[in-house]
């Protein structure tokens, strides 16, 4: 336990060191010294201040009359996330109680069970996402945003239904290595779906909103995601001390499969790139009417 505390110690120490040297100050600074001076307070409690206004002020935006109203489109993927990310949190709130207790990991049989076990769980996740983001992006370029998304949600409530899967629990018996192993596999490719999902849906949002909302959008994409997140927490928590694994883990894979359904209607050909030869053709005729280059070289005598 210490040892890990000192780890993530070094590892934030080390992030400050790689921001100072790598990111440059900006050129123009705001002088809050006279604000501070009025209000006698200590210039760290106005930042505290000002970084809490900038997270509310996404959750305000859904409730404030604007100029220009959300879109529907924009409603039903910021409706879409809500319920999903709820889902997702459903899932991984209670995770690590149904790690120690529902699957055994609380077993001290051998060295890959007890505290060790949960973290190799967490840590396939964690690493699998890591070595995919690259690759999820190149595959949301190629392909519509949409359907990587769809297809991603499609694949992690399979393995959510395979967390459930009770054979796998007698067949390899509770806390043992094999479970263990079974379980972190499992987990790992959840990690595996959020790169592909987390990539997709970002990019999903910024095509169907165009660039004039794209700030808007990701600020509610965030206040979204995490109302969620704490919202699923919470429920899954207390479905899973009120009515076990089952129910809470079936009702997170069903909200997600809601939350899944109610990104279909939003129109496909939004988020298409289309890939006509009218460019080309442009291009040609460009160039055909184009004025040639003048031969200024002289002549030579004809002798």
């Amino acid at each position: 336990g210490a040892g890990l505390l000192v780890l993530a110690g070094a590892l934030a120490l080390l992030s400050a060191v790689i921001a100072w040297a790598w990111i440059e100050e900006p050129s123009v600074r705001l002088e809050r010294r006279s604000l501070a001076d009025l209000v006698n307070l200590h210039r760290g409690v106005l930042e505290k201040v000002r970084h809490f206004r900038s997270r509310v002020l996404s959750l305000l935006d859904l409730t404030r009359s604007t100029a220009d109203p959300i879109p529907r489109r924009e409603i039903l993927f910021l409706a879409a996330l809500g319920v999903m990310t709820a889902g997702f949190e459903m899932f991984y709130g209670p995770f690590p109680v149904f790690l120690w207790e529902t699957a055994g990991f609380s077993h001290q049989g051998s060295w890959l069970t007890g505290d060790a076990a949960v973290f190799i769980a967490y840590l396939g996740a964690s690493a699998a996402s890591t070595a995919l983001f690259v690759h999820s992006g190149k595959a949301v370029d190629t392909h519509s945003p949409k359907s990587v998304f769809l297809e991603s949600l499609t694949a992690r409530i399979g393995l959510m239904a395979l967390f459930l899967w009770e054979p796998a629990y007698v067949l390899f018996g509770l806390g043992s290595p094999a479970l263990v192993g079974w379980l972190s596999g499992l987990n790992a490719l959840m990690g595996v779906t959020w790169a592909f999902i987390s990539t997709a849906s970002t990019l999903f949002l910024v095509r169907l909103v165009g660039r004039s909302s794209r700030g808007r959008a990701l600020g509610l994409y965030s206040a979204v995601a995490g109302a969620g997140g704490l919202l699923g927490t919470l429920l899954g928590g207390w479905l899973f001390a009120t009515y076990g694994v089952g129910i809470a883990y079936s009702l997170a894979a069903v909200a997600v499969v809601v939350g899944s359904l109610i990104l279909v209607p939003i129109p496909y050909h939004v988020f298409t790139v289309p890939h006509s030869p009218v460019h080309r053709r442009h291009l040609r005729s460009l160039r055909a009417t184009s004025p040639r280059p003048v031969d200024r070289t002289p002549a030579r005598r004809q002798g």
